[in-house]
């Protein structure tokens, strides 16, 4: 709620109430926030030309569609997560057989890693 109060002093967007429901209130951009927005369209253009102007288009797809399902899952975490931890969200998730199991494994990688290192 922060971050929209300071867009909205700042005049980057504008908010109205939601005639479906009266308890929420729609947000939209405003033509200054639409200003600031393309030029930071603009500047984040650069960087990413640079990194990635030679990269195939169908690379670059895959690359969308595994991110795509990482920002997905991304949401469904936060908005699952309210007051647990790490480790409550990890054993709901996996359950506590199975997440044993899996840290048991990636420490038997992380010593093998180790071992190949030195």
């Amino acid at each position: 709620m922060d971050t929209l109060n300071r867009l909205k002093k700042q005049g980057y967007i504008s908010e109205r109430p939601d005639p479906d429901d009266k308890r929420a209130k729609l947000v939209s951009l405003t033509p200054e926030g639409e200003k600031v927005l393309f030029h930071l369209y603009e500047l984040l253009y650069k960087p990413t030309l640079l990194m990635y102007h030679d990269i195939d288009y169908r690379d670059k797809q895959v690359v969308i569609n595994i991110l795509s399902d990482t920002e997905q899952k991304h949401q469904y975490i936060l908005s699952s997560i309210k007051s647990k931890s790490i480790d409550e969200l990890l054993i709901a998730e996996f359950g506590e057989m199975q997440l044993k199991a899996i840290q048991e494994n990636l420490q038997k990688q992380i010593t093998q890693f180790a071992m190949e290192k030195t």
